[in-house]
């Protein structure tokens, strides 16, 4: 019995100090900004161009503002979000050289979905301040006066945009018509095309200043991208171009290279669980089997829990039902059971049908609309389904941030 002890510690010690397939591993996190962003290069100075008046004012002692309201608009996973966050740290960092007080505010929308959460939380971040219970209007309040003593510009970064209701994206964008010259608040919209047409290029296209767009890669410079990322992340006789270039067809096929960076490190942790000494396309392709770029994990992880159990159920009924689509009524009689397998009180369908709809706004939940003669189009006759991700991986991926949330999950 002894001795199985000391196998078992044995098969610890070789996982954690076993030699590694990884560099630096942190560089293939989703929120990470590399040094350099290939291909990029227009968006970046186009964006960085209109901050220059804050660099050749003279900041006079009368606080005159400046501010900006620019949409960043492009599909899924092709660098919008790390892009603008890259050149805007660049601008603070040159404002600090300067002297000059340059706020940034990064806040990505479904983790803070109203326009005073998204407010509440700079304030208390920049300056240290309790704003509990605060109104968005005495939010906005200590924030311009907090502004004007510091003789300090904010920047707010509203990525995944069409979260926030859109009336207060128009009170977000309407700040500078109420401040006039004083305000030192400027804001930058990210968003998909479909929803930046849908959603918010009519209600709010007379407040933005430029619309800075991103298109996919082509495929050199997927290639491009990609070889960067991994001469980042792996060490240099554990990754070989072949396996690069079968990362970038499959990018480029997706036309996504956050899926690349997620196969990459997938690939790259089932080399070291195995103690092999390189990335082969055997785990290449593995991993690509259990990467869904529709299905991202920070995209799951900032729903709610009613929310995610709404997911749950859908995708239960799918597998259990072995058919293409289900209805609202069949999910929602499903999301009460599981309400009560996990000791949660379910909510009264009107609401079950808002969180469907997020769902389906964020692409994790499709919609089948109903064929002629078969009941007249809206929520309660559409069909729930999943286009991309089968409903077993939707089911392992939701019961496991449930359960990390405390709930008993069977």
């Amino acid at each position: 019995m002894e001795s199985d002890k000391f196998l078992s510690d044995d098969i610890v010690r070789s996982a954690i100090y076993s030699t590694s397939v990884f560099k630096d591993k942190r560089t293939l996190q989703l929120n990470y900004i590399p040094n350099k962003l290939p291909h990029r290069e227009h968006q970046i100075r186009t964006l960085a161009h209109y901050f220059r008046p804050i660099f050749q004012e003279k900041h006079p002692s009368t606080n005159l503002g400046y501010n900006i309201n620019i949409a960043i608009v492009g599909p899924a996973g092709i660098g919008k979000t790390a892009t603008t966050r890259y050149t805007l740290d660049a601008i603070q960092q040159e404002a600090n050289n300067k002297g000059i007080n340059f706020y940034v505010a990064y806040r990505n929308c479904w983790t803070a979905r109203t326009v005073s959460a998204v407010v509440s939380k700079a304030i208390s971040h920049q300056f240290k301040v309790r704003t509990k219970g605060l109104t968005f209007d005495e939010l906005l309040n200590i924030l311009v006066q907090r502004l004007y003593t510091d003789n300090a510009y904010m920047v707010f970064i509203l990525d995944e945009a069409t979260a926030l209701p859109s009336d207060d994206i128009q009170t977000f964008l309407n700040i500078h018509e109420e401040l006039g010259l004083q305000s030192r608040i400027s804001i930058i919209l990210i968003s998909r095309p479909s929803e930046w047409k849908i959603k918010l290029s009519s209600a709010v296209s007379q407040r933005i200043t430029e619309v800075i767009e991103f298109h996919p890669y082509n495929f050199d410079e997927t290639y491009e991208i990609i070889d960067y990322r991994a001469r980042l992340a792996f060490r240099d006789d554990a990754i070989t171009g072949e396996e690069i270039e079968l990362i970038a067809n499959i990018s480029y096929e997706t036309q996504n290279i956050r899926h690349a960076i997620e196969i990459m490190d997938a690939a790259g942790t089932l080399a070291d669980v195995n103690q092999q000494e390189r990335v082969t396309a055997e785990h290449i392709r593995a991993a690509k089997r259990n990467v869904y770029p529709e299905l991202r994990a920070e995209m799951l992880e900032q729903l709610n829990d009613q929310e995610l159990i709404a997911a749950l159920a859908i995708a239960r009924k799918l597998l259990q039902k072995n058919t293409s689509s289900v209805n609202i009524r069949m999910a929602y009689e499903t999301y009460e059971r599981i309400c009560e397998d996990i000791n949660v009180t379910p909510r009264k369908e009107i609401s079950f049908r808002n969180y469907v709809r997020t769902l389906i706004d964020l692409g994790i939940i499709g919609q089948v609309t109903p064929k002629p003669g078969r009941g007249r189009p809206g929520m309660k006759n559409i069909g729930l389904t999943l286009f991309d991700v089968p409903a077993a991986v939707v089911i392992e991926r939701v019961e496991s941030i449930l359960q990390k949330r405390g709930y008993i999950v069977r």
